[in-house]
Order: C-alpha cells, then sequence, then structure tokens
C-alpha cells in the first residue's frame, strides 16, 4: 500500500485503450468535416495559388505555425505536398524553404466537400 493507504491499480489489459485515430478528425466520403477559419483560408490559399510558401500561409491563414494548420488538413484527409526550394536569405546563405501545393487528389477531395 502507497502512503495513506491507498493501493496503486494495475491497468486492466482487457479494457485497453483504443489506439485508433480521432473520430472527430476523421472523414467519411461526401461529408465535409468541421474545418477551423485558418483551416478555411489556407485551402482558399491553396485553391487560387499553385504553390504558397510557409510563410506566406502563415501571414494568410493568420498562425504563427501554419504546418500544424496543414497537418490538421492532411488529417482529414486532404493531400497537400510541400516542395523545398532552394533559395539565398537574407544573409546570403543558402536554405531551403518549403512551399505547399495541392495534390490532384487533394484538389478532388476539396471538389467532394464543395470547395473548387
Amino acid at each position: 500500500p502507497r502512503a495513506g493507504g491507498a493501493a496503486m491499480k494495475t491497468p486492466d489489459p482487457t479494457k485497453a485503450e483504443s489506439r485508433a485515430p480521432n473520430s472527430a478528425n476523421a472523414t467519411s466520403p461526401g461529408r465535409t468535416p468541421k474545418l477551423t477559419e485558418r483551416a478555411r483560408r489556407a485551402i482558399d490559399a491553396l485553391i487560387r495559388s499553385s504553390h504558397v510558401s510557409r510563410e506566406a500561409m502563415d501571414r494568410i491563414a493568420g498562425a504563427s505555425n501554419s504546418p500544424q494548420v496543414i497537418a490538421g488538413l492532411r488529417r482529414k484527409g486532404v493531400d497537400i505536398e510541400c516542395e523545398r526550394v532552394e533559395a539565398i536569405d537574407r544573409d546570403g546563405h543558402p536554405c531551403r524553404p518549403g512551399r505547399y501545393f495541392l495534390t490532384d487528389r487533394g484538389r478532388a477531395t476539396l471538389s467532394a466537400w464543395g470547395r473548387s
């Protein structure tokens, strides 16, 4: 027994926690998931442009961490790729910033949601 007389409980293996994806993020075919305003703005930008830089997506979505917004859309089934491009930063150093774009499958998913 622990201090105070309470015994530690051993987890019951027959009542194991489910490792299934969060059903709030799962999207049934033909069903539009709930989207945050940030996600809506990100989708609109991706539909309008062939590529959106990560820095631009921060401003567009209104988030300082747009990769999190993109990850949420991916969990909902939107196929979004990130292409790394060669560039030179303001200090003259080579860098590889990312740009997001919708794949054909991602566009089809959004079209099925009524967003195109």
